[in-house]
């Protein structure tokens, strides 16, 4: 899968994550992601998903490095900026983060919205068919050089 379109690919990451779990096999995703990333060092929807990985391990460290190296590819994304800000602060309290997401916003990465590239519209899922225009796979990612 993919190997097959690593446009869209990155849309079936958490249902592999749920079924890896399910089995108990959840280390096997990691080595999908790093996969990916062995060949598509550039692919920022597979190291948001590591991060993500990681976080969700306690592994902040390697969580903020996989959005560093995120942010040298696409250094103006604010979404990835506020990411790294909330792992920064996560171990400093409730309070600090709770204050911070009050200033800034609580920047969900699973939420970055795709653009339809013919006519501009926005969703959050990447449909095949843009509901406003009609057209077929013109949506494109915006964490995506």
């Amino acid at each position: 899968m993919i190997e097959l379109n690593l446009k869209f690919h990155w849309l079936a990451y958490s249902k592999l994550e749920e079924a890896y779990l399910a089995q108990n096999k959840y280390d096997k995703i990691k080595s999908i992601y790093e996969k990916v990333l062995s060949k598509h060092p550039d692919n920022i929807r597979t190291r948001l998903a590591l991060a993500q990985y990681y976080q969700k391990l306690g592994e902040l460290e390697n969580a903020k490095d996989e959005i560093k190296e995120a942010l040298k590819i696409l250094p103006d994304s604010q979404c990835l900026r506020e990411y790294l800000m909330e792992l920064i602060i996560y171990n400093i309290g409730g309070e600090a983060l709770k204050e911070c997401r009050e200033i800034f916003g609580a920047c969900n990465p699973k939420e970055i919205p795709y653009h339809c590239e013919k006519c501009g519209y926005q969703s959050l899922g990447a449909p095949w068919k843009c509901p406003q225009c009609r057209q077929w796979n013109t949506f494109c990612d915006p964490l995506q050089k």
